[in-house]
């Protein structure tokens, strides 16, 4: 007989339990983004080139830092915990400690990189300020990682869209006063200062530090997060390095520029590639298990399905390049449509190298995973310091592609028993489909742009069923990665 009173739904077994957390987060960050990206369109519209250009250096120097301030140290004592629970009040000891002086020293980092590059005057006023975001930031994160050892995912959601909604709360607060680009760097400072006191006193909740416990555990916690911070870091400076080296040598108002058409780019690999490498990623891990040819099948449709999504999209966006910008930005921001049309191809190379580094991940391959990213960020500095040299502007997004097809060539040789991920078949189809989107959007490029939009996603979509690019498995893996996140967070755990 059962031991559960009948009526009653069981406890979600543990394979529920990892779907409804990662589709919690994976609902959040998506969310966030699109949250954070309307944010920034705004804010360009409304603060202009020079304004915007100012305000887009000056979280540069404060991205280029920020994992310093952590450096991994989160996700080792969420690792330790999930193994030895009663470790935890000692290990948030610990992490609070390291914490404490690497968001210190990441906030100097910040604000002595901004010294060296000459920057003086108001640039380093607001990004001193902005730097010391980082602090609380950083020692918020624990509260965060408090709720991931407790399996809370929706407070970890809670405290990611809520700090970002009280950035956003101030930053308008601070826009109607007049208080401009420094008023939003305080904004920032202020928002993650009280997120982070709201969500601690949740976090004491379930569990309390203890620093008579960390004794001891400061070093080996740091020597464990080390590999996974450097990794980290070299990832979040590459998409960072080239704002610096762009300020640095053509001035912020034209950083402007480039930075309206990078948000393109980096929302299209946050809203489209990353949930459907999310979605697949547990299969990869049990493929992998299985063998080297299974998970390089697995690697095959995988980026097959992500070419199918980010093809027609970088191909849309560069034809309407010029009103895209113009309705989104205005027209003080229609240079940079010419950066877009650059930087949007980097969607596909991003995707093959972004394919390989999760098979890294599944494989145990840490060192070349680790290598890749470092080398990454080493591709982008070089291409964008010889683009700036050769032909400013978009020489720089040249540069920038051209660092991501060096990645990508780079991770096919570091991985080359799986480097061969290429669906010949699939791939002819996706371009059928999209010269015919590309007929259809260019006959009408100079129609309303939204109806332009439909008719070319129309056209790709009814072009793509005819053609047969999507399976069953490919639709499926559609729904969840795109919108499986919302559904399953809305519906109920079903009793077995």
């Amino acid at each position: 007989m059962s031991d559960v009173p009948s009526g009653l739904p069981l406890t979600p077994t543990r394979g529920e339990r990892v779907a409804r957390n990662a589709a919690i987060l994976s609902a959040g960050q998506i969310l966030s983004r699109v949250l954070q990206t309307v944010w920034f369109i705004f804010l360009a519209r409304r603060l202009g080139t020079d304004r915007y250009g100012v305000y887009t250096l000056a979280i540069s120097f404060v991205g280029f830092v920020s994992i310093v301030s952590d450096l991994g140290v989160g996700l080792i004592v969420i690792r330790q915990a999930a193994q030895k629970p009663s470790e935890l009040p000692g290990l948030l000891g610990a992490a609070l400690r390291l914490v404490s002086g690497l968001s210190i020293i990441a906030a100097g980092l910040a604000t002595g990189l901004t010294l060296a590059l000459g920057y003086r005057g108001e640039i380093l006023v607001i990004s001193a300020v902005a730097a010391s975001s980082i602090i609380p930031n950083a020692l918020g994160s624990l509260a965060s990682v408090v709720f991931q050892t407790r399996e809370r995912f929706g407070l970890v959601t809670l405290y990611i869209l809520t700090n970002l909604c009280m950035s956003i709360g101030f930053g308008v607060v601070a826009l109607i006063l007049g208080a401009g680009v420094l008023g939003l760097a305080i904004a920032t400072v202020a928002a993650a200062g009280l997120n982070a006191v709201i969500f601690w006193a949740v976090a004491l909740r379930f569990a309390h530090p203890s620093f008579r416990d960390a004794r001891g555990l400061a070093k080996p916690l740091l020597l464990a997060a080390l590999p996974l911070g450097l990794a980290s870091y070299a990832q979040t400076a590459a998409f960072r390095v080239d704002n610096l080296l762009i300020a640095h040598r053509l001035g912020a108002k034209v950083l402007a520029l480039y930075g309206v058409a990078f948000m393109f780019y980096s929302s299209a690999v946050e809203l489209f590639f990353t949930p459907l490498i999310g979605v697949t990623y547990p299969l990869m891990a049990r493929v992998a298990q299985e063998g080297p040819n299974e998970l390089t099948r697995l690697l095959r449709r995988t980026y097959g399905l992500v070419l199918s999504i980010v093809v027609p999209i970088a191909a849309g966006t560069a034809l309407l390049a010029v009103p895209i910008v113009a309705l989104v930005f205005g027209a003080p921001y229609r240079s940079s449509a010419n950066v877009l049309r650059i930087l949007i191809v980097a969607l596909v190379p991003t995707a093959y190298w972004g394919t390989l580094t999760k098979a890294m991940i599944v494989r145990g391959r840490h060192g070349i995973y680790i290598a890749t990213f470092v080398t990454l960020l080493a591709f982008v500095a070089v291409g964008v310091w010889i683009g700036l040299s050769v032909h400013g502007l978009t020489g720089a997004a040249a540069g920038v592609l051209g660092a991501h097809v060096a990645t990508s060539v780079l991770a096919a040789v570091l991985l080359r028993d799986h480097a061969n991920i290429l669906d010949v078949p699939r791939i002819g189809k996706i371009l059928v489909a999209t010269a015919l989107m590309g007929l259809v959007t260019w006959v009408l490029r100079h129609a309303f742009l939204p109806l332009t939009v439909a008719a070319a996603v129309v056209t790709y979509g009814l072009a793509a069923l005819g053609l047969g690019i999507l399976d069953e498995y490919d639709r499926r893996a559609l729904i969840d990665g795109l919108l499986g996140p919302v559904q399953r967070v809305l519906r109920p755990s079903r009793s077995r």
